[in-house]
């Protein structure tokens, strides 16, 4: 899966409003646009870690030990780089089994109410 961005085509410029060369001149002869990042987060350049805090209740780039600013060290998208990825961080590829669920002795009856 492609990011919505290339990091590569990313800069950050001198007063701390990002820089995006785009791949071909617009008509207008435009080679870049500049974009301003929203608030402390830079929700324009990572939006997941806002959507990721907004579902689920947890800030993926504060550490949860210093409260310091965490940042990305690797991204992995195939299955492979994944598993090596785990593994240099002394993690297994799997997650550990699921406990068996205790079998339902039936189905639980409903009321009906007309």
């Amino acid at each position: 899966m492609r990011p919505p961005l290339s990091h590569d085509r990313l800069s950050e410029l001198p007063d701390g409003r990002l820089r995006l060369a785009l791949k071909t001149p617009c008509s207008d002869g435009s080679t870049a646009i500049v974009l301003q990042p929203h608030g402390p987060n830079r929700e324009v350049v990572r939006p997941w870690a806002w959507l990721l805090k907004r579902v689920l209740g947890v800030d993926l780039q504060v550490c949860p030990r210093c409260a310091g600013r965490m940042r990305i060290l690797e991204v992995a998208l195939t299955a492979d780089a994944i598993h090596k990825a785990l593994a240099r961080q002394g993690l297994a590829p799997q997650p550990p089994p699921r406990p068996r669920a205790e079998a339902c002795t039936g189905q639980l009856g409903l009321p009906c109410v007309p």
